[in-house]
């Protein structure tokens, strides 16, 4: 997936700033790894400032509206390491986010969740899963990182703690299954 295509969907929660499209106003086809490195700079900057702005909110309407385009930024990031990492047209290939239709908090969080995704993907490193979602499935539990257990790396036991070990061993197989020895291509599928 190239980080182009994930651009054009993803959108600020609100109107944040104009950083985001300036590489992509000049109609190019690709992005450099200086336009990566560059756009991933003044995304930590502006999500220095949103936390800065968070912290000294007085509203609840400012709380949200900060925490959402903190969580906006947080994925933009993200997206951005991944691309630094493995280059902007070598991005894992996922279904991208719903936003469309969605409430805004929702569609919030779709982005969020698939930044995080990306990033995880992108760097695969068998001994450092990324975080999973833990949930209690009638007598067993379960931990999954990604949209569902199709497209997902999960991992199940009968305790909290053994369906953590059990995704532990199966992101160590998944992720050491995606590597590749190609210099600078990072892990690919």
């Amino acid at each position: 997936m190239r980080l182009t295509e994930i651009l054009e969907v993803l959108r600020p929660p609100m109107s944040l700033t104009t950083f985001l499209a300036s590489p992509l106003k000049r109609d190019r086809e690709f992005l450099s790894a200086e336009d990566v490195s560059a756009m991933l700079v003044a995304a930590n900057k502006a999500r220095e400032q949103v936390l800065e702005a968070w912290k000294n909110c007085q509203s609840d309407a400012a709380h949200w509206a900060y925490s959402g385009e903190h969580a906006y930024l947080k994925a933009l990031c993200d997206i951005l390491q991944a691309a630094e990492a493995v280059g902007p047209d070598n991005l894992p290939d996922l279904p991208l986010p719903r936003v469309e239709g969605e409430c805004l908090m929702t569609a919030i969080s779709n982005v969020r969740e698939f930044g995080e995704h990306v990033l995880g993907l992108a760097v695969c490193d068998p001994d450092k899963p990324p975080k999973a979602i833990l949930k209690k499935d009638g007598n067993a539990w379960g931990c999954l990182f990604g949209p569902n257990l199709q497209e997902g790396v999960c991992g199940f036991g009968d305790t909290p703690e053994a369906a953590g070990e059990s995704y532990r061993q199966a992101w160590r197989e998944y992720a050491k299954g995606r590597m590749t020895v190609t210099v600078g291509t990072g892990c690919s599928p």
